[in-house]
């Protein structure tokens, strides 16, 4: 047919990954497992040093029950785990200490409102959101 170009075919499928690169996911998604869970249970609470900032934002979200704070107000938690003098100096989107607040509030009222203790639930709180991030982020990678 002179002038009449062949419309491609159906799109084939892709090729789905071979075992040695489902190996490698596999691997990676364990290794971050490992390295979250040995955040959890190692590193002492305060050791990244604006930790407690955290802390005190999402215990600021709780006892004010508001998504947007009102930065100004925000204090920092002293050692006891109350609310000090000292501003908090995070202005931090507040969705996702909203998500984190709400996690650690799923256990009801802690036992131990000590920094110390509220910086290790939170931790636990958070532990999810970062296996959740990893899976997705090494399922994309997986799908390419």
């Amino acid at each position: 047919m002179d002038g009449v170009q062949d419309s491609p075919g159906p799109r084939e499928a892709s090729p789905r990954p071979c075992i040695p690169a489902a190996l490698v996911y596999a691997l990676a998604f364990a290794y971050l497992l490992a390295k979250a869970a040995s955040f959890l249970a190692l590193v002492p609470p305060g050791v990244p040093p604006d930790e407690p900032a955290h802390v005190s934002f999402v215990a600021y979200e709780r006892a004010e029950g508001r998504l947007v704070p009102r930065y100004e107000e925000m204090r920092l938690l002293d050692d006891a785990g109350r609310f000090g003098e000292l501003p908090n100096y995070l202005a931090h989107p507040a969705l996702y200490y909203a998500v984190v607040g709400g996690l650690d509030g799923l256990g009801g009222a802690p036992q131990d409102p000590s920094l110390a203790a509220r910086t290790r639930r939170l931790r636990l709180a958070s532990a999810p959101l970062f296996v959740a991030a990893a899976a997705v982020c090494l399922y994309l990678g997986w799908r390419r």
